[in-house]
């Protein structure tokens, strides 16, 4: 198994878990430093942890590179949203300077996940316009046919 294979297995394992921990009693309720506005920002982080869970299985059974840039594009506007979400909600009861920083942090994953659905994109759209698979091999291409060697006709035996 590759590494980017078993990265992608590695993120159902945790994204799977997660939504295990936020979901089941307490859940996030457990966490003191969330407030009860954090139950608006739930359904956004749920959608976003079961499309990275579908994209993870994706590139981890693809082999088309094209596939597996448009599935961490999606992945991706999944993040987004669920970051923008928090960003407007803040569910955060924090003191002193925490607020500016998670705030900060905040930022920077969103343009964390802007990078990363335009690379997404430029991937998929890189991998359709080569035909190549995942391995960068060209795994759409046609193969040439093999040249005969010296001395042989080209010509088919009775023709």
């Amino acid at each position: 198994m590759g590494a980017d294979r078993s990265q992608a297995v590695a993120g159902v394992v945790v994204g799977g878990a997660l939504l295990v921990l936020i979901n089941l009693v307490p859940g996030w309720a457990a966490v003191p430093f969330l407030t009860p506005e954090m139950a608006q920002v739930v359904p956004a982080v749920n959608v976003s942890l079961a499309v990275s869970i579908l994209g993870g299985i994706v590139v981890a059974l693809a082999r088309a590179g094209w596939v597996r840039g448009f599935a961490s594009a999606v992945g991706s506007v999944a993040a987004l949203a669920a970051t923008a979400r928090l960003w407007d909600v803040f569910p955060f009861d924090l003191d002193g300077r925490w607020p500016v920083v998670v705030r900060i942090l905040l930022g920077v994953a969103l343009v964390g996940c802007a990078i990363g659905l335009v690379a997404g994109v430029v991937q998929g759209i890189h991998g359709l316009a080569r035909g190549r698979g995942a391995s960068g091999s060209d795994a759409t291409a046609v193969v040439p046919a093999r040249r005969p060697a010296r001395g042989r006709s080209r010509r088919p035996p009775g023709a």
